[in-house]
């Protein structure tokens, strides 16, 4: 037995040496990888400025196709309307000042611009109903386009002058202030009756007045005067409230936005309308054509000049790949040559250690003996019988570990206590915790009975459980808090946080004593359990006389006739009573994908 501690002493330094090395290439690899990604991403950055630069370019040149796709249409169309600033075309040469000095009389759309300093905007003018000239400023007819809308969309206008919109309370302002203008609002009902109302005059204030309905003249028409009782009113949607109706605004109650006061007698856009109203536009189609044909001859030279960026700067890639993939290979043959020589070291000496040992006792024995302990390194790594104790190498707790390591490690809780191997966990919420329950792929089978979960299961390097008498022991020596962690199987992750946790005696039947106050993201889900005795399969201790809890729900806990929580179930990605489930979250019981209970003393 002599040979085999020393066998066993002789490994554990192996081991030890192995990492050192490890850790040393792995920083070489680091640092040579490191300036090859800086060098790589400075290149990358040059060369994605310049392709940039030549699609900011090809883009240009493709809006140049699309025009001339466009005009084209409009052409066909007659809608001259869509011409923007991009085509080359001052718009302010070919606005009018209102749909009544459109000379062609003719409906349609134009643009529109009140004044020199005002900037055109794209109306509708009606040159039929009542003489012609009218802008139509809002316009509803089959409920397609929403109009509960905010402040900020009714000040700009929204939907389309082919469809229903509403031209916006800016623009309203700024014709309407500039000369006078009357109004005229035609309404028709569901069976196609027509009516309409007419006023001598029409104004709008700016925004800092709310765009008030300052002006409004003597009423004509067959609908009867519904809008009088308006006048002088502020603008009100249901993002700006001024109005002076107490408790509920009336734009909340009438969803819509109007000239809202005390009531209403009239909300024109929360009913169906037909509105006509303002102004009109030429354009000259030699100028269309003259723009074509510069088109043309600009979008000629730019492919040309586009075509040799492109072939120098794949000359450009092709070097600059061809210089990283020779520097990469360099770096990568070099660690490959450093790595190999330690592990052939490694190996000599692992060699003549086995020899040694071999010479000393018989083969076949010693063999069986070392394949037994590499499986079993959790806990024969730290033999009685080896040249240390294991209170040298045991912590108190996790929180006293010097290294701030995560990793396993001999736990003592007392100088009386056995120490036994656990996972401490140094970097989730500070760290200084020990894992008693971990569970991530569905591996173990934790529907165990009371000696199984009394003495604990599973490896620390995969799905475990600790024990409950080390949970006992543990947290009866001293003030301990528990943190919970969940995934569910989309990958969401939440936790629950308890600032006292403590476990009795097997004689108490391991009851859930202490339990302090919650904090976290899942909810809580445990507190219903406080108090109650631990049950399993084959113990029965939940309160519950018509079953036992662990059976029903196939797992073992401190059932409470029966759950909120359950994780020690079924691994089951399914909406299951049997599977991992924290009800809380989701008030749903479907099964979790990851669970991890830690303490930490306090």
């Amino acid at each position: 037995m002599a040979k085999l501690d020393y066998l066993q002493y002789k490994l554990f330094g192996m081991e030890s040496a192995m990492k050192e090395d490890r850790e040393t290439i792995e920083q070489k690899l680091s640092g040579a990888i490191s300036q090859m990604s800086q060098m790589i991403g400075q290149n990358l950055t040059a060369l994605n400025t310049q392709t940039n630069k030549m699609l900011t370019e090809e883009t240009a040149n493709t809006h140049h196709e699309r025009m001339r796709n466009e005009i084209r249409m409009l052409l066909s169309k007659q809608d001259f309307a869509l011409f923007m600033t991009a085509s080359g075309l001052n718009l302010r040469s070919v606005s009018l000042r209102s749909c009544k000095k459109n000379p062609s009389k003719r409906w349609g759309k134009y643009l529109i611009q009140p004044s020199e300093n005002d900037e055109p905007f794209l109306g509708y003018c009606e040159q039929t109903a009542f003489g012609g000239g009218w802008l139509v400023v809002q316009h509803r007819y089959d409920g397609s386009v929403d109009f509960y809308r905010n402040w900020t969309e009714y000040r700009n206008g929204f939907g389309s002058v082919d469809g229903e919109f509403w031209l916006g309370l800016g623009k309203l302002h700024q014709i309407t202030s500039a000369r006078k203008h009357e109004l005229l609002v035609e309404l028709k009902d569901s069976d196609g009756k027509y009516i309409y109302a007419r006023y001598s005059k029409f104004e709008i204030g700016n925004e800092e007045e709310q765009y008030e309905l300052k002006t409004l003249g003597s009423y004509t028409g067959t609908a009867g005067d519904s809008l009088t009782y308006h006048e002088g009113k502020k603008f009100k949607t249901k993002h700006w409230s001024t109005d002076e109706i107490s408790m509920i605004p009336s734009n909340l109650a009438c969803q819509g936005a109007w000239w809202y006061m005390r009531g209403f007698e009239q909300n024109e856009t929360t009913s169906s309308l037909t509105g006509y109203g303002y102004e009109l536009l030429t354009a000259k189609l030699e100028y269309i054509q003259y723009k074509l044909i510069e088109m043309d001859y600009t979008m000629k030279e730019d492919r040309e000049a586009i075509e040799q960026k492109l072939s120098e700067q794949k000359s450009l890639s092709n070097g600059l790949l061809w210089a990283i993939d020779q520097k990469l290979s360099g770096a990568i043959s070099q660690l490959t040559q450093t790595i190999g020589h330690n592990l052939t070291t490694l190996q000599t000496q692992s060699n003549e250690m086995l020899s040694q040992q071999m010479a000393c006792a018989n083969h076949e024995q010693m063999r069986r003996e070392i394949q037994t302990l590499a499986p079993k390194k959790d806990r024969d790594h730290f033999r009685a019988s080896s040249p240390f104790t294991k209170m040298q190498t045991s912590y108190r707790a996790c929180k006293e570990e010097p290294s701030k390591e995560s990793g396993k490690y001999l736990i003592q809780p007392t100088a009386n206590d056995e120490p036994f191997l656990g996972y401490c966990e140094q970097t989730a919420f500070g760290g200084g915790w020990l894992v008693f329950q971990h569970r991530f792929n569905g591996s173990v089978d934790f529907y165990r009975n009371w000696i199984e979960y009394r003495n604990g299961f599973g490896s620390v390097d995969a799905e475990f459980w600790l024990g409950l008498e080390h949970l006992h022991r543990v947290t009866s020596t001293r003030s301990h808090e528990l943190l919970i962690e969940l995934k569910d199987f989309e990958g969401n992750y939440i936790y629950a946080r308890y600032s006292e946790f403590e476990i009795g005696s097997e004689a108490e039947q391991y009851p859930l004593k202490k339990l302090g106050t919650y904090t976290g993201t899942a909810k809580d889900g445990l507190t219903y359990h406080k108090g109650m005795k631990f049950s399993t399969k084959d113990r029965d201790n939940d309160g519950y006389t018509s079953k036992n809890c662990a059976e029903d729900c196939g797992g073992a806990w401190w059932y409470n006739a029966c759950f909120h929580a359950n994780l020690n179930a079924r691994y089951n990605n399914a909406e299951d009573t049997k599977a991992i489930v924290w009800h809380k979250y989701k008030s749903s019981y479907t099964g979790l994908a990851y669970t991890r209970m830690m303490i930490r003393e306090v």
